[in-house]
């Protein structure tokens, strides 16, 4: 699941231990808007670009196609 938390990070939930791998693909994607990732064992923490036009709804789609 991916909760917004705020105009610059979201939170991004994920199986226990895969959290890693997603990062890693989300960091390989180099979507616009994404400036990095930091990923624990279930949990992402996705840093936003403040310079960023694309909106939360749009980078949620983005990041749930991966």
């Amino acid at each position: 699941s991916i909760i917004s938390a705020g105009d610059s990070l979201m939170v991004v939930r994920t199986a226990t231990g895969a959290a890693n791998f997603l990062a890693l693909l989300i960091d390989q994607a180099e979507l616009p808007g994404v400036a990095g990732t930091i990923a624990g064992d279930d949990t992402i923490f996705v840093a936003l670009s403040s310079s960023s036009v694309v909106d939360l709804q749009t980078m949620r789609e983005r990041i749930e196609r991966l």
